[in-house]
């Protein structure tokens, strides 16, 4: 894998759907100093990412939510994730 530009990885994975597959980056976010980014890694934080969406969440199931929606109901379906994964409180992001 190249460089990861939203922070450092700890691991990929790949969730399968019923032969629809999708990649996940669990990553530490770069911390940000002065609305700059340092390239040191958070280690508090750990976020999840997929490239296929180009989505990052706080959360593995808002993610995973985020892809299934967009899959299944096409893209610009931002604010139904949101509704969902605030009512399931699934992120404190959102």
């Amino acid at each position: 894998m190249s460089k990861f530009p939203l922070g450092r990885v700890i691991e990929t994975f790949v969730y399968d759907f019923d032969g629809v597959e999708v990649s996940i980056i669990k990553f530490h976010p770069w911390i940000l100093e002065d609305g700059r980014i340092t390239r040191k890694p958070d280690f508090d934080k750990i976020e999840y990412h997929c490239e296929e969406i180009n989505q990052s969440s706080d959360s593995l199931i808002t993610i995973l939510l985020t892809w299934i929606v967009e899959h299944q109901l096409g893209r610009n379906q931002g604010a139904l994730t949101q509704g969902i994964a605030r009512m399931l409180k699934l992120s404190d992001a959102l």
